[in-house]
């Protein structure tokens, strides 16, 4: 099993179509949005680890199961080596229909749409799992003690990246504004740094934000140390830069062969053009997407944010 993991606006659902293009990956969309489980705490703590690890296995076991389709239809479709030619048409065809559908009538009221697997139960031994989550970053290091042989993808983007995408987001009405200072200030990275409630709530939008992404970041970095044989942090902005490259490195990593369906999404992905895309687009250029907060965020707003992360483990990543 693979599990990638990052803060929101941070190129993880990128990454997780890169790895589902892999003809052996069964990929799953953020299935911790649709199976929540409130029993686990989104941010665990080490004396936590054993309380919470059985949990956590049977949690992650589970989630294996969603069929909704926000998990199991994200576009693009790709062929895969446990579903023959027939069964990939049906599958295409009832994804893109019920994307259709849902456009048409409403998300809402279509939420609950389930996606067939169109593969026989035996097959699905010979799938690679992969699960995308934006929700349970600060449950790294309890799902590694869960399930020891997954491998787990640490997915951390600029910060600058991070705060312009956040604030776009924001202004479109596509991202909740709220950015969690109160569960932030009791987590024990802010303790350390005397960041109360009260001073979290004085800061600018720009340096909460920054805040939440280095607390969070830092956190899962901190509980990592050490677990270098499952654990990699994979920088964002390197994976634009050289897609190709890097994404071998993480097949790799992940005991996943290179195979002419992944390079050739990758290539996609950097001939497409500069035109009008949405806010969740997954195919643009990804060079020119991972820089685009240096067109969005002035001088001002840049340095408020360097300096806030400076001294902290994910800030430097981005000083070096």
């Amino acid at each position: 099993m693979i599990i990638i993991l990052g803060s929101q606006r941070s190129g993880t659902t990128w990454l997780g179509k890169i790895f589902d293009s892999h003809p052996d990956v069964l990929y799953l969309h953020e299935p911790d949005s649709i199976l929540v489980n409130r029993e686990i705490p989104f941010q665990v703590n080490e004396d936590e680890l054993e309380e919470y690890k059985t949990i956590a296995s049977k949690y992650v076991s589970q989630m294996l199961d969603v069929k909704n389709i926000k998990v199991t239809g994200s576009l693009p479709v790709f062929k895969k080596n446990y579903r023959n030619a027939l069964m990939h048409l049906f599958r295409y065809a009832y994804v893109y229909s019920s994307k259709a559908l849902q456009r048409g009538i409403g998300t809402e009221k279509l939420r609950n749409i389930g996606v067939p697997d169109f593969f026989s139960e035996e097959k699905k031994a010979n799938c690679r799992h992969v699960i995308k989550s934006v929700n349970s970053l600060n449950r790294a290091h309890l799902f590694s003690r869960a399930i020891p042989n997954a491998h787990i993808l640490h997915l951390i983007r600029h910060p600058c990246g991070h705060v312009a995408s956040t604030l776009r987001g924001i202004k479109l009405g596509l991202v909740d504004s709220d950015t969690f200072m109160a569960s932030i200030s009791r987590m024990p990275e802010a303790r350390k740094r005397g960041l109360t409630l009260d001073y979290l709530e004085g800061l600018s939008i720009e340096e909460q934000i920054a805040c939440n992404w280095m607390i969070q970041n830092e956190k899962t970095i901190n509980d990592m140390e050490g677990e270098d044989n499952n654990y990699k942090l994979v920088v964002y902005d390197e994976l634009c830069q050289n897609p190709m490259q890097v994404t071998k490195e993480l097949f790799g990593f992940s005991a996943l062969e290179w195979n002419s369906q992944s390079e050739e999404f990758i290539r996609l992905c950097q001939n497409a053009s500069d035109g009008k895309k949405g806010y969740f687009q997954v195919i643009r250029n990804p060079a020119k997407a991972a820089f685009q907060w240096k067109n969005e965020l002035d001088r001002r707003q840049i340095s408020r944010i360097m300096d806030f992360v400076a001294d902290s483990a994910p800030g430097r990543i981005f000083h070096d």
